[in-house]
């Protein structure tokens, strides 16, 4: 089985088309789209709910037809009240599949979709939770808010709401079982920590440690990662291991769309896309 990841697509249709056509070209039995789908741009409740119906009505319906499987979850980026939405559209398909908090089985192997990031400084807090209990909050450069059908719940002390919450560590041991680990993808969002896959253009490391450690823990198959764009720009770094379980992070930005093609026999793995700081200095 071949497969096309991608990663922080944010609604770009030119991004999304060549995702199509690249999956096309490479050939792939499946596409997984690893969070935050939908554009940010204002107004974005009306923006995200037509580019929902837009995957329902126009993208999907042709890998549908060719026998594609399409793998997705929402991200921190996409409104939380738009989860019912998605599922609905999803649920119309046979081959497109929303895996946030669920696992699929396909061609003997498991897939486990995780969307929640640990705490940032972003004002939409609709996915976010503290890493673990000893998790410090950071500076926030706008107010804090979450999305409810009436509209935004801005939030006057965010922290305390916080500590309400289950953490990722807790949401990540309540997370649904595989039964062969060894046979298992992960698609989780936040990058682990440590595996300089989560480095900010501020060299900030917002990397999860619970991530980490649960991947050390259960050693699965593959990880996919996202979240963080321009890690693989500052660092030219878009796998490392953690024991035996690949970790991926392709990282998004600039013109030319990021995607990886990953072989599930014989587990090569090939990046495709913009180039890093490191790849660039070598071109000179």
């Amino acid at each position: 089985m071949k497969i096309l990841y991608t990663t922080d697509l944010h609604g770009s249709t030119r991004n999304y088309t060549l995702i199509r056509k690249k999956a096309q070209f490479h050939q792939v039995d499946m596409i997984i789209n690893g969070s935050d789908m939908l554009p940010k741009m204002e107004p974005v409740c009306f923006k995200q709910q037509k580019f929902i119906k837009f995957l329902q009505k126009q993208y999907w319906p042709p890998m549908e037809n060719d026998g594609i499987h399409y793998l997705c979850t929402l991200g921190n980026d996409d409104l939380r009240i738009h989860d019912q939405l998605f599922d609905e559209a999803c649920d119309g398909f046979d081959f497109i599949h929303n895996i946030a908090g669920r696992r699929i089985e396909i061609e003997g192997y498991e897939f486990i979709g995780f969307n929640l990031v640990p705490d940032y400084p972003f004002g939409l807090k609709d996915r976010c939770r503290m890493d673990t209990r000893e998790t410090r909050f950071p500076n926030l450069q706008s107010k804090a808010c979450i999305s409810t059908p009436e509209g935004w719940n801005w939030l006057e002390d965010w922290p305390a709401y916080a500590n309400t919450l289950p953490t990722i560590e807790d949401e990540l041991q309540a997370l649904v079982k595989p039964r062969d680990i060894k046979k298992t993808v992960y698609v989780i969002h936040c990058p682990p920590a440590g595996l300089q896959l989560d480095i900010c253009e501020d060299f900030d490391r917002p990397g999860s440690q619970a991530i980490y450690d649960f991947l050390l823990e259960n050693r699965p198959l593959i990880s996919l990662h996202g979240h963080l764009h321009e890690s693989y720009r500052l660092t030219g770094r878009w796998r490392n291991k953690i024991k035996d379980t690949w970790v991926v992070q392709p990282g998004q930005f600039g013109i030319n769309v990021s995607y990886v093609i990953i072989n599930m026999d014989t587990m090569e793995m090939t990046k495709y896309g913009s180039l890093s700081y490191p790849e660039l200095k070598q071109c000179k």
